[in-house]
């Protein structure tokens, strides 16, 4: 069985965000799928930064002050305007498209931030992670699905392709245990495009750093493919 190790998952120290007014972004530091975002204010000032890195090792690290919402700067052409809504659990963010000037290629910085003490953030995750684990060892099956379903369900934008991948190779390989064929396939779909590509195409997708990490989950996600379609249909 593989299981999402945190060679998979960033683990960024996090700071406590404080007690904000409604609609207000609290200070601290918040995690996304490929970095992080803080928010510092002083005063009446707010000012955020963002580092970010792509798979393909580009970055994003625009920063500067927030006013309404809302914080312009420089731009590719014409004004990067970069957008923050507070959500339940962080901060969404999105930006047009003369932001790009703050971004190698590859990298973005829009989507959902969490707080850290989102059940999302990274430290609950691999806490989620061990439980499964645990209840996967002990052959739990039923236990151990219901662990770790919820962070496909609830955290999926959060989670890297390395990340997502690795869950759901557990979770496929859990519901294979539990003889659900049609649950077992349903995770793994998403991966059925990739594990149908030879490893030498996939080589070419992914620069070898990420191909490094990424092929061994998908060799998994073939080996599950062909577990679950063994199972009989109900």
């Amino acid at each position: 069985m593989r299981t999402a190790v945190s060679a998979f998952v960033v683990a960024l120290a996090c700071l406590a965000a404080t007690d904000a007014p409604a609609g207000e972004i609290a200070a601290g530091k918040y995690e996304g799928a490929h970095g992080d975002l803080r928010i510092s204010t002083k005063g009446d000032v707010t000012k955020f930064a963002f580092d970010v890195v792509a798979e393909n090792g580009s970055t994003c690290g625009p920063e500067g002050e927030i006013r309404n919402a809302r914080a312009t700067l420089e731009g590719q052409d014409d004004a990067c305007v970069i957008d923050f809504a507070t959500d339940a659990m962080g901060v969404r963010v999105t930006s047009n498209r003369a932001c790009s000037y703050w971004c190698g290629a590859g990298a973005e910085f829009d989507g959902l931030y969490v707080a850290p003490t989102s059940e999302c953030a990274s430290g609950e995750r691999s806490a989620t992670h061990a439980a499964f684990k645990h209840l996967y060892e002990q052959k739990a099956y039923a236990d151990a699905r219901a662990k770790l379903t919820p962070l496909l369900e609830r955290c999926g934008t959060l989670l890297s392709p390395f990340e997502a991948a690795s869950i759901r190779n557990d979770l496929a390989v859990t519901q294979y245990h539990l003889r659900d064929r049609a649950g077992c396939l349903a995770t793994l779909e998403p991966l059925a495009k990739d594990a149908a590509k030879s490893d030498d195409a996939l080589l070419d997708d992914y620069p070898p750093d990420a191909a490094k990490v990424y092929l061994p989950l998908v060799a998994a996600a073939r080996t599950n493919f062909k577990l679950c379609r063994g199972l009989p249909e109900k």
